[in-house]
């Protein structure tokens, strides 16, 4: 990307919240946080100051969603990120965050990786999928991100309701965290996505 083999072509990426919710249902989280820096100990050499970073970040958080948050990052967030910044020279680039936590299967799924579909979609309403949104998921979010992409496809341009969604630039991060009461937010979660630098 950084080389521009995808030049003038927009951009509109992002990651939900919580990503790693939908893995963690198949894995055995960290239940101490020895146990924890051991396991960030494989991705960074001082875990103390990585767990540092998300408390500060996710403040009153267990270990279990320390530990959630730390792989929604490793494995979605940053590299999502990482994709922004080397298209951001080229071409105007969007992004987003979906924060809306379902509250199917007794909350587990949270904001889990896939849980945005049936919205881009504008799909809450099918039964089908209340599986995993629930029969209740906000329709108006799904009419807004439905549109969003539509008129980023046809325009190049997304549109999110009457929400100002700037792209973003080497100086400035604005993300679209789109949930009840969807809003622009400067860089969010800053201290934890800085963490990952190589």
């Amino acid at each position: 990307m950084e080389a521009g083999r995808a030049a003038a072509v927009p951009l509109v990426v992002g990651t939900n919240l919580e990503e790693w919710k939908l893995f963690a249902l198949m894995t055995q989280a960290a239940t101490d946080r020895e146990a924890l820096s051991d396991r960030v100990r494989l991705l960074d050499a001082d875990p103390e100051v990585v767990i540092a970073a998300y408390e500060a970040d996710h403040p009153g958080s267990t270990i279990a969603e320390l530990e959630s948050a730390m792989l929604t990052d490793v494995v979605f967030r940053v590299p999502a990120s990482r994709f922004a910044d080397a298209h951001v020279s080229h071409a105007p680039v969007w992004q987003y965050r979906f924060d809306w936590r379902s509250p199917a299967m007794g909350g587990m799924l949270g904001a889990a990786h896939a849980l945005e579909i049936p919205f881009v979609f504008d799909m809450v309403t099918d039964h089908r999928l209340h599986v995993m949104v629930g029969p209740e998921a906000p329709e108006e979010l799904a009419r807004n991100m439905h549109e969003a992409w539509i008129s980023f496809a046809r325009d190049g341009s997304p549109r999110f309701g009457s929400i100002d969604w700037p792209a973003i630039s080497a100086e400035q991060r604005p993300v679209l965290c789109m949930g009840d009461g969807s809003s622009v937010h400067q860089d969010p979660h800053a201290i934890s996505r800085e963490c990952w630098p190589g």
